[in-house]
């Protein structure tokens, strides 16, 4: 008897679990939640219109954690889109609901402007000034079509596996004397100095221990800057634009907001290491620049401080910037 009994239980352990992975990777369409994404931008001019609907559905799944079965949001229709506004201009954005957060909300960090109409190629993430509107709103009834039309969804694609190369950006901070003769042993140092003077691989190592990613010149732990909320002030960070393979700062200013250029010139790895790096130029003088790289202008008496980003296509640098707020 005892034996028919543990038989039993068996089967029904077996089929509870059997049932629970049935289960697992299923969506609940009697949860779904749908919303409309629509955005509205100038630019050049122009004024642009764009919308498109997603939705939120509970899938549910197996916990590795605990072995029971959980239900989680998933989002259908979210994903990288591309609208053409002519030959060489297209808007990119990823349009998300943000499954399970109070809606509507505001995302942020969300269009961007990919322009092939000049030699170099280069992604602007429009200014807040560009943006009409942009919001996430749900609706009622299940819309006709979740996510891209099929032209989009073409479109977007033939970008995406286009542009495989790096996309980089560099930015610059100048930093005047003010602020980084912090004593009379560094004045001194910087007084020793002429011309165009990068800051040296290990000469002072930083705190983070990749010395051949950000290199500084000595003295810089001491200099004191004015902070708001943990960010530097007064010392705003300037684009640098890209031409003639290389990051050039000079007299012509870079863009406004946050801009990438696509250049197969800094695929080029710096010596050992396999960190890339973009040349940027300035008064003809040709710098390397991993991560962060200092150089001094003697006659300027200024410390100019390059930051350099890169990603290592467009799709990977779309999908990791461009996040919901």
């Amino acid at each position: 008897m005892i034996a028919i009994i543990c038989r039993v239980q068996k089967a029904a352990i077996m089929t509870a679990l059997l049932s629970s992975l049935s289960l697992a990777g299923c969506e609940d369409e009697s949860s779904a939640v749908y919303y409309r994404y629509v955005a509205d931008v100038s630019i050049g001019g122009a004024s642009y219109h764009f919308d498109q609907y997603l939705a939120c559905v509970q899938e549910a799944g197996l916990s590795e954690a605990d072995g029971k079965i959980h239900r989680q949001w998933k989002t259908r229709g979210s994903g990288i889109s591309a609208f053409k506004i002519d030959e060489s201009r297209f808007v990119m954005f990823t349009p998300t609901a943000n499954c399970g957060a109070p809606a509507p909300y505001r995302p942020t960090k969300n269009i961007a402007l990919l322009d092939a109409s000049n030699e170099v190629v280069k992604l602007i993430f429009l200014p807040p000034e560009s943006i009409g509107k942009i919001s996430v709103e749900p609706v009622e009834r299940r819309p006709r079509l979740i996510g891209p039309a099929s032209e989009v969804k073409a479109l977007t694609a033939s970008i995406l596996d286009h542009y495989q190369g790096r996309f980089d950006r560099v930015t610059v901070r100048v930093i005047p004397e003010s602020i980084w003769a912090s004593s009379d042993r560094t004045s001194a140092y910087f007084r020793s100095l002429t011309g165009v003077v990068a800051a040296k691989v290990g000469e002072v190592p930083p705190v983070s221990g990749w010395p051949d990613t950000v290199v500084r010149f000595p003295g810089y732990l001491e200099r004191t800057y004015a902070l708001e909320q943990g960010k530097v002030v007064g010392l705003p960070e300037r684009e640098v634009p890209y031409r003639q393979g290389a990051f050039i700062r000079g007299e012509q200013d870079g863009e406004s907001s946050e801009c990438y250029y696509y250049t197969k010139a800094t695929e080029i790895l710096r010596g050992g290491s396999r960190s890339p790096y973009a040349t940027v130029r300035y008064r003809d003088v040709d710098v390397p620049v991993t991560v962060v790289q200092e150089v001094y202008d003697a006659d300027a008496r200024t410390i100019l401080s390059f930051a350099h980003f890169s990603w290592v296509n467009l799709k990977t640098m779309l999908e990791s910037s461009m996040q919901p707020g």
